[in-house]
């Protein structure tokens, strides 16, 4: 006696789907006692075969070109650079290609080189490569990097793929920026940025204290965070001092921070002009 099974067959060439295949064929079962009659043709044969072939690109060039756009449509790898301040107007995810001149140096704010900042005329950004081992960079130099726009607690920070997309491009002495005075007013418009404020300080802790310049009466103080690997301590200032801070503006969810980099960018007294 015989039965019949179904089997479906998927022939792949090239790696493309080519067709679907159903073939039904004879299977031997056991039966009490031998069948006499001899088995004809229509009975072993493949009874059906249907077949659905997909199309093939009609040339190499066609697929060189699909493949093309569906990796540039998946990376999302920029062409160009563009401004610092547009690539802070991007929405979290976007990948982003700016260039600007460090203005933090690698390993200055953490000891895992994850972190540094830089600026070009329309802004500044934080570059953070969670992995650490960014390449060493001081302050000055000239740094192009690619990767996705992210926010923190209202920071904003460029987030390169690999340390691939982290270069340095000129190789002749570094020079570093001059910080904008600014008023904690207008504060945030720099956010990012090497600035310098003048002010008196308010409050403070062994991290960070508080100044006011008596700008920004809706927003509230200035935070001078102090990074431990920076050698700032706060026992340089005192309550009441007048004071002029130099660093990154850095906002930190409501608060306006600035993060000054080295001793020397706090001075007591007024801000030289």
């Amino acid at each position: 006696m015989q039965t019949k099974a179904t089997v479906r067959g998927i022939l792949v060439m090239g790696g493309l789907l080519m067709a679907s295949l159903w073939l039904t064929l004879p299977v031997n079962a056991q039966t009490a006692a031998p069948t006499t009659a001899a088995p004809t043709t229509a009975a072993t044969a493949v009874a059906t075969m249907t077949m659905a072939v997909t199309a093939l690109p009609t040339s190499p060039s066609t697929l060189a070109a699909t493949s093309s756009a569906t990796k540039a449509a998946t990376v999302g790898v920029p062409l160009t650079v563009q401004p610092i301040k547009a690539a802070r107007a991007a929405t979290d995810g976007t990948i982003v290609m700016v260039q600007g001149t460090v203005t933090v140096a690698t390993y200055l704010f953490d000891q895992e080189g994850r972190s540094l900042y830089i600026q070009d005329a329309t802004g500044g950004i934080n570059v953070y490569f969670g992995k650490g081992g960014l390449p060493t960079l001081a302050e000055g130099y000239t740094l192009q990097v690619s990767g996705k726009m992210l926010t923190f607690a209202n920071h904003r920070e460029i987030a390169p793929a690999s340390l691939d997309a982290v270069k340095k491009l000129n190789t002749d002495a570094p020079k570093p920026l001059t910080p904008t005075l600014i008023h904690s007013a207008d504060g945030r418009g720099y956010a990012g940025q090497l600035a310098r404020i003048q002010g008196v300080i308010v409050a403070g802790s062994t991290d960070y204290f508080v100044l006011t310049d008596s700008t920004d009466v809706n927003q509230g103080n200035v935070n001078v965070y102090l990074y431990d690997t920076t050698g700032i301590g706060f026992g340089i200032v005192a309550v009441q001092q007048s004071i002029c801070v130099t660093g990154i503006v850095d906002p930190y969810n409501a608060a306006l921070e600035i993060l000054p980099r080295h001793p020397d960018d706090l001075q007591l007294g007024t801000c030289p002009q």
